[in-house]
């Protein structure tokens, strides 16, 4: 599904996300394994997500 989303994006917007990867995948390495039963979402601090009203909700 992310794929198709991505291959809807304008040119220079596929590119920007291209360029972005080799920061992303940093981040992702350092990343320590989740404790066994832990959410993805417990890594991020509440109330830090941008745009996101303030909560860390979508």
């Amino acid at each position: 599904m992310l794929r198709e989303r991505i291959a809807r994006l304008a040119p220079d917007r596929q590119r920007l996300l291209h360029e972005a990867l080799p920061a992303l995948e940093e981040l992702v390495e350092g990343e320590q394994p989740l404790p066994e039963g832990a959410s993805p979402n417990s890594r991020r601090p509440r109330g830090t997500g941008e745009g996101r009203g303030g909560d860390g909700r979508a």
